[in-house]
């Protein structure tokens, strides 16, 4: 009787042995994949692959430096903007962002040329801001929160700080500034490069200054406009151009849009081309334009290749509701990362804020939809 209990008693150890081991198997098989693969982002890590950028691109004179953390509307740290100097002169910037798989999002190399940070910066007092942190508010824009709670934005925008900023603070504090990225040490070699003889971008603020007025749509088409000669940016007549512009492609005031005098216009993407091709018939000069949709890298390298200029049209999504952007694409790099083998498409953007040289992936995946809009004489 006894010898039955005992056999019982060690049987039931046996099977609960067992399930221990076949629990602590099976738990160790469904822990997510690739963990073990992955490291933690931090400042000198930002350097470093900020320099190895630079150098693999052949601007082997710029030093990186300033690596700055950014984080997404929730409050979660997800890249870094580094900036690059030559002689201690700003001289470009790269930014990383975890979402990507090859991380490379935006980049510079143009002397001048300074970091969407810097650009907030200097348009908001960081000493004198509640929060420096930067915030990626979408593919383009930026912001720091200034001390009315506001965000001072790269793209001129005075905005609205999103709530989720303030409910970012009941997340756990271990994680809001860890950013994990792929432990191979990625490194890019330059697989083509393509661009028009000389970059043409006139800032924001040379438009509202001459012409009291500003459109993104608008803006992109002259700088095309002054690409194919049609007009020169001149003060003397670019007012009477950019207004001809606005009424061709049939560009609308925004509804209560109107800070310092300046009114901002809103402009239907496919309602520009036509529009455009008029004004260049008017004076002499013959073009066609098409607009494709979801456009590869070959259809910017195709137009700009046989010495034509295009417009890139963006959709996105903010915490102001849907809205776009359409930018000047004056050329193109593509990068092969070859520790994995992928090819990074950027198109080289005049962005319509500034006069700087901008090259954005063109997948980046926060795009709600992309045209290409190309022309051709």
């Amino acid at each position: 009787k006894y010898m039955k209990k005992y056999l019982y008693s060690l049987c039931g150890l046996v099977l609960v042995a067992i399930l221990i081991f076949n629990s602590c198997f099976i738990s160790k098989a469904e822990e997510p994949s690739g963990e073990e693969n992955t490291i933690i982002m931090t400042d000198d890590l930002a350097l470093s692959l900020a320099q190895n950028f630079a150098k693999s691109t052949n601007n082997i004179d710029l030093t990186a430096l300033n690596p700055v953390k950014f984080y997404d509307s929730t409050g979660q740290a997800i890249g870094y903007i580094v900036e690059y100097y030559q002689n201690n002169i700003p001289h470009g910037y790269v930014i990383f962002d975890s979402r990507l798989d090859d991380l490379i999002c935006e980049y510079s190399f143009e002397e001048n040329s300074v970091s969407p940070y810097a650009t907030c910066c200097q348009k908001c007092n960081v000493r004198s801001s509640i929060d420096s942190k930067i915030y990626k508010l979408d593919a383009l824009t930026y912001g720091i929160k200034n001390s009315n709670e506001k965000l001072v934005t790269n793209s001129n925008k005075i905005l609205d700080a999103p709530d989720s900023l303030e409910n970012a603070r009941s997340k756990d504090p271990s994680t809001w500034n860890d950013i994990f990225i792929n432990s191979i040490f990625p490194e890019y070699t330059v697989v083509d490069v393509g661009h028009l003889p000389s970059f043409i971008a006139l800032p924001e603020s040379y438009y509202e200054q001459n012409t009291g007025h500003y459109a993104c749509v608008v803006t992109a088409l002259y700088h095309c406009a002054m690409f194919y000669g049609c007009v020169n940016g001149n003060t003397n007549t670019i007012r009477d151009e950019y207004m001809e512009l606005w009424d061709l492609t049939g560009t609308t005031q925004i509804d209560q849009e109107s800070q310092n005098g300046i009114i901002y216009g809103t402009t239907n993407y496919n309602s520009s081309p036509a529009g455009f091709v008029t004004f260049c018939a008017r004076r002499g000069v013959s073009l066609s334009s098409s607009i494709i949709a979801n456009p590869t890298m070959e259809t910017f390298k195709n137009c700009i290749n046989s010495g034509n200029i295009a417009n890139l049209s963006t959709g996105i999504y903010t915490n102001d509701g849907y809205k776009g952007h359409q930018m000047t694409v004056e050329g193109y790099t593509q990068l092969k990362n070859v520790s994995t083998g992928n090819i990074v498409d950027t198109v080289m953007v005049a962005d319509g804020w500034f006069s700087n040289v901008r090259y954005v992936n063109l997948e980046f995946p926060n795009y709600t939809r992309l045209h290409a809009i190309l022309f051709s004489r």
